[in-house]
């Protein structure tokens, strides 16, 4: 359920163009289902880009589908993080992530939603912990005297 390494990589020469409207500011890439490696629609993933000099760059995203193939959709600060330029052709590679980057990648995101969702998780899980400590510190005297024979 998504904590072992996904190991598929995928390596394709694509095509920018920018992501606009209600896309902007998700943290995602849109690309076709068959460039992708067979990462599924969602998957988060490590996107590393290798310009022409030989330079590269990567970041995690959550990938989605496309129409079209030999083109990748990118908003500005995906193309900021990749250091690339709407218009431009580059070689873009795809590796599944591990449970915590995903984590990671929720914390970071510029969706906040994302955001939101992830600190919702992480103190209920920290609250859940404590709950369960105030348990077995409850729980202690109890068993103590029942060990005893009270």
């Amino acid at each position: 359920m998504g904590i072992a390494m996904d190991t598929q990589k995928s390596a394709n020469e694509l095509l920018v163009y920018k992501l606009s409207g209600d896309q902007m500011y998700k943290d995602t890439v849109h690309v076709h289902s068959e460039e992708r490696g067979g990462m599924k629609n969602g998957d988060i993933v490590r996107v590393t880009v290798t310009k022409d000099d030989g330079s590269r760059h990567s970041g995690f995203f959550a990938i989605r589908g496309r129409p079209g193939k030999g083109r990748i959709g990118i908003d500005f600060l995906g193309c900021s993080r990749l250091k690339i330029k709407a218009g431009g052709t580059y070689k873009f590679a795809f590796e599944g992530t591990r449970c915590w980057t995903k984590i990671g990648w929720a914390r970071e995101a510029a969706d906040p939603s994302a955001r939101i969702a992830m600190w919702i998780a992480y103190w209920s899980a920290l609250l859940g912990l404590a709950g369960f400590v105030l348990g077995v510190i409850g729980a202690v005297p109890v068993l103590r005297d029942c060990a005893i024979g009270r």
